[in-house]
């Protein structure tokens, strides 16, 4: 019977979804639903049954609908996208519903509850491709409606779609604002510059000098006004488009450079429509949109192929494949393809395309271990960009680069040179939206290594509170992490849980933070698991050496000696090859431990002191009291306990000063530990045989934790039973619980 129920039928099929669903949701999850719901009832479902199409199935923000005319399957679609954009006049960038639709002409296998086949799975890759706001159709879809609705049709050329085995050609459907009939019977447009009057022409010429003033939202606002009453030109199109960007009104920047494209290649200016397609690329890989940034990055490419005269678009172009390169590992190449548009920067005099391929040279240098040259190609490029010669949106591109990388190599003072310098770019434009979350997130990391806690909490807070307010569109994951962390050392776990948890939702791995977290909620075994897990998935260097740390602290905390030794080993290796003072101290922490937690107590106090020294010189006050920690633990072991005394101290001093609350209940604990065994006698590895008696395990399972022997155990507790008096274990339980040992 199911058999006879499905059908094979030639049908027209539109995909669609809402851009930015997730960021909606995040930041108002019961608006947003509302509002969906309410365009949904009013318009979509409305025009879907007017122009006789059946919706086949809703997916989550998107839906398959089937139409039996492909001419009304546009028509309902055009009709849709015209209506939201008037729907959306009046509402902020950021809040806008907006969609994408994909319409494409095939064959289906269906049932009357679903559809399948080759031609479904086009549709809907052909809607993952659309532009916000827009609509892309197959050739097939093309074909069929001729001239049959008062739409244009733009080839974009063949696409590689994903899990599509052809290469399908695809047309993007054109619209535009409409001209008035009077114009076009008097052959002018209504809509021109030509025919705009005195009051817009300064309007215009207003929008141009608040951009040159770098006012953006001024600038936006302008030629927003002027744009609704006349066709910009090209030029002020790109203008308005980086205004756009600059204040984080992203689909309004796609919008205009979409445009902008388009009027350059009527004017006949390829190599400027080749710009505004590199652009609108650069935008969406920014946004993870990889189909359509390759797709414009392809077009550019396919326009350039038609010019025979070299130009400075061909070495912005090579700017995608160096980052493709660095993602693949693949660091020659990227150096190369680096120096190939360096040169034709420098050849062209372009000051955007030669820094910002000199920071990308320094990134593939860095991540082949030559860190010295690598930090020189940085400056070289920021040289450029402290002295205001590069356009604002490179600029603030290169910051926010140059900064990650400083960072990712732990060349701390440069990251605080340079995170300096973007605070007061970005101070000096009040109206400059873009850069300014990320710089807020930098602010709050350097702040929290030099120990201004508070401080760091407030600027994470701006960050998060920021998108959560709509000023920023897109969720600044980094910054919910941040904050997570100042809760953790601050030991309020509620909160670090909550940003954690938002991190993830928008896209930031909350490890080691969460299972540091889990560490010190005493789940020691998921905290485990959550750094194993992640350490499993890993595999840049740079990356792994970031993780180490806590999984060497988090292994230790569960016993498992020869795994931490395995990492540390690894942390070492990595610390030798990029050699930086941070990564060489992070090594001799770990190494520290890892002997220390083996009964090496003197080999421990050798590493300890390294890395005091450079936690010390480069003030991270937090780091070096933790190191300060681990010290006064060796100096107990080896019997020297005024030092233990005066390392745990001055530790405990700067945990109270910093508010770090967990590592305040921690060193209590270990000088109360230290101070009841010298009043009774015993040992630090007495004191932990004694915790694990006290937990009720066995001799033979002390042995395996701490690995050691049996015999060994036996003769600890032996002396344990001996110095305090007591008779068996569950006299050593009670005095232990009496103490506040457990």
């Amino acid at each position: 019977m199911a058999e006879e129920r499905i059908q094979r039928r030639l049908a027209a099929i539109m995909a669609a979804d809402v851009v930015g669903y997730s960021r909606l949701m995040g930041a108002d999850e019961a608006a947003t639903l509302v509002a969906l719901k309410a365009h949904r009832k009013e318009l979509v479902d409305a025009k879907i049954a007017e122009h006789q199409g059946r919706i086949v199935k809703l997916i989550g923000d998107g839906m398959l609908v089937e139409f039996a005319s492909v001419v009304n399957a546009v028509a309902c679609a055009a009709e849709i996208q015209r209506k939201m954009r008037e729907r959306n006049a009046d509402v902020p960038e950021e809040r806008r519903i907006e969609f994408r639709i994909g319409i494409n002409l095939g064959d289906i296998i269906g049932d009357e509850n679903d559809i399948y086949g080759d031609g479904v799975n086009v549709a809907a890759r052909l809607e993952s491709i659309a532009m916000p706001g827009g609509i892309s159709v197959s050739a097939s879809v093309r074909e069929h409606i001729g001239n049959r609705l008062d739409i244009a049709f733009e080839d974009t050329g063949e696409q590689v779609l994903k899990n599509i085995e052809r290469p399908v050609r695809v047309y993007r459907v054109t619209l535009g604002p409409s001209t008035t009939m009077a114009a076009i019977g008097a052959g002018v447009d209504e809509r021109h510059p030509n025919a705009l009057s005195d009051t817009m022409r300064a309007e215009l010429e207003q929008g141009r000098d608040c951009y040159r003033r770098r006012a953006w939202a001024d600038a936006f606002a302008a030629l927003s006004r002027v744009d609704q009453e006349m066709r910009l030109e090209a030029e002020d199109l790109e203008r308005l488009a980086m205004s756009a960007f600059l204040t984080n009104r992203d689909n309004d920047c796609l919008r205009a450079l979409d445009r902008s494209h388009h009027a350059y290649l009527d004017a006949g200016e390829c190599m400027r429509a080749v710009r505004a397609a590199f652009w609108l690329g650069f935008r969406l890989a920014g946004r993870g949109e990889m189909g359509p940034a390759t797709g414009w990055f392809a077009r550019a490419q396919r326009l350039l192929e038609n010019e025979a005269a070299d130009c400075v678009e061909r070495g912005y172009l090579l700017l995608p494949a160096v980052e493709q390169q660095l993602a693949a590992g693949d660091r020659d190449a990227a150096f190369r393809t680096a120096t190939a548009a360096v040169e034709i920067g420098e050849r062209f005099q372009e000051a955007d395309l030669v820094a910002a391929a000199l920071h990308l040279q320094g990134r593939a240098l860095i991540r082949k271990g030559q860190i010295e040259s690598g930090l020189a190609h940085l400056d070289e490029a920021m040289v450029a960009v402290t002295a205001g010669e590069l356009s604002p949106l490179m600029t603030g591109l290169i910051y926010c680069s140059v900064i990650a990388a400083c960072q990712e190599v732990y060349a701390l003072s440069r990251a605080r040179e340079w995170t300096s310098a973007l605070a007061q770019w970005c101070d000096a434009q009040p109206q400059i939206v873009a850069f300014t979350g990320s710089c807020l997130v930098h602010r709050a990391e350097v702040m929290q290594l030099r120990g201004a806690w508070r401080d760091a909490m407030v600027e994470a807070g701006r960050a998060c509170e920021r998108f959560l307010k709509g000023i920023d569109p897109q969720p600044p994951a980094p910054a919910f992490y941040q904050r997570a962390e100042m809760h953790r050392l601050r030991g309020e776990p509620a909160a670090a849980e909550e940003d954690y948890r938002r991190a993830s939702q928008f896209g930031r791995e909350p490890q080691p933070g969460l299972a540091l977290l889990r560490l010190a909620q005493g789940r020691k075994e998921a905290a485990a698991a959550a750094i194993r897990r992640v350490m499993s998935a890993i595999t840049d260097p740079l990356r792994r050496a970031r993780l180490m740390p806590a999984h060497i602290e988090i292994v230790l905390a569960v016993g498992e000696i020869e795994e931490a030794d395995c990492a540390c080993r690894e942390l070492e290796e990595i610390a030798a090859v990029f050699d930086t003072g941070v990564l060489n101290a992070m090594a001799a922490q770990a190494r520290g431990a890892v002997a220390l937690a083996g009964g090496g107590a003197e080999a421990a106090l050798v590493a300890l002191r390294r890395a005091f020294e450079v936690w010390q010189e480069i003030e991270a006050p937090y780091e070096t009291a933790c190191v300060r920690v681990l010290v006064g633990l060796a100096c107990r072991v080896l019997g020297d306990e005024d030092g233990a005394e005066l390392e745990m101290a001055a530790a405990r001093a700067t945990f109270e000063q910093l508010g770090a609350a967990p590592d305040l209940a921690r060193i209590d604990a270990l000088t109360l530990s230290g101070q009841l065994g010298k009043r009774h006698g015993l040992t630090p590895r007495e004191l932990q045989v004694l915790r694990l008696v006290s937990a009720g395990k066995s001799n033979g399972a002390i042995a395996a934790e701490l690995f050691l022997s049996e015999r060994t155990i036996e003769r600890h507790v032996s002396n344990i039973f001996t110095k305090l008096d007591l008779s068996s274990r569950a006299a050593a339980t009670a005095w232990a619980y009496e103490h506040k040992l457990i």
